[in-house]
């Protein structure tokens, strides 16, 4: 009797050639830098690889490196910690610029998006809720001049 799981291909060399995996540090630095940069589509991670670093890559296997790091969008981010870390977080950076004149988009490129991104509304709603004042003065030379004619 024969054996029903015959390896057609013992040796594990297909078409793809060598694709680096999660544990290649040139690759991890690279997804690392595009997750600050906000860029979170898969295919596009897979251009700018092939562009910047000649690594080819399909998009299903970017997305699997990205979840093997621990790398996620705001939407995933956002289910996955609770409501209140994230405004801990977000509360941390608040208190980091004493002089108040960061905006909510700047927030989102501060070192705790190294890892965590957030939705924009959800960070501009926690910034307008504990410190509405310092968006009063956040930049007064760029209110815009209403003139009468």
């Amino acid at each position: 009797m024969t054996s029903l799981s015959h390896n057609r291909n013992p040796t594990g060399k297909n078409q793809h050639g060598g694709i680096p995996g999660a544990d290649d540090p040139i690759l991890c630095d690279a997804l690392r830098k595009y997750h600050r940069e906000r860029l979170v589509n898969n295919g596009t991670i897979s251009s700018r690889l092939r562009s910047d670093h000649g690594i080819e890559m399909s998009a299903s296997t970017v997305k699997r490196c990205r979840k093997e790091i621990g790398l996620m969008g705001s939407n995933t981010t956002m289910k996955v910690i609770d409501q209140d870390e994230a405004e801990q977080m977000i509360l941390e950076e608040m208190d980091r610029d004493t002089a108040k004149r960061s905006g909510y988009l700047s927030f989102l490129v501060h070192p705790y998006c190294d890892q965590t991104q957030c939705f924009r509304n959800f960070v501009s709603d926690v910034m307008h809720t504990h410190d509405g004042d310092a968006f009063a003065m956040h930049n007064p030379t760029s209110k815009r001049i209403f003139r009468h004619q």
